[in-house]
């Protein structure tokens, strides 16, 4: 910045607003899933480790590391028509942005999980309080051939609404 006239030079990078900063945060965040889970799998003087071996040990382990990064975490049941029961979504009012998960198993790869993002983000695009649909994909076993090309792929805009694919494993 010019120290005259307090302008910023042309090579000066303007901040990022806090909403854009705030979600930036969370994705560091859930990138590390793989850590936290690792972890949690081992543990000291000979305690049962934690598992993710399905959706619902994945929905309890984000619930509480959304907890530590923000004070109002909301869980939100709901039965997609793909789903054969319940699932937790997380919705964080105060960034505007649901946090749901998905696990890829041998019964749920690729094309499944393509069918379902569509619903997914016209459910949370009725909602205004959600601008970003934040979809945590746990891959643990590396079956997604090219997991960087389908974040790209299924990230997408639905009116208001965002959807950022985010695939870890």
């Amino acid at each position: 910045y010019c120290g005259v006239c307090g302008a910023p030079f042309p090579w000066t990078r303007r901040p990022a607003p806090p909403a854009a900063r705030a979600l930036s945060n969370l994705e560091g965040l859930l990138r590390r899933l793989p850590v936290v889970i690792r972890g949690f799998r081992n543990r000291v003087s000979g305690r049962p480790g934690f598992q993710v071996s399905d959706e619902r040990d994945l929905e309890d382990l984000l619930f509480g590391l959304l907890g530590g990064y923000s004070a109002d975490v909301r869980p939100e049941g709901r039965t997609p028509s793909y789903a054969s029961g319940t699932r937790t979504d997380f919705l964080l009012p105060a960034e505007g942005v649901a946090v749901l998960s998905k696990q890829v198993t041998a019964a749920v790869g690729e094309r499944q999980l393509a069918r379902q993002w569509p619903e997914d983000l016209a459910y949370y695009s009725s909602r205004p309080a959600c601008r970003t649909l934040l979809g945590v994909v746990y891959d643990p076993e590396g079956r997604l051939l090219d997991p960087r090309r389908l974040e790209d792929v299924w990230s997408q805009s639905q009116g208001e609404t965002e959807l950022r694919c985010l695939i870890t494993g």
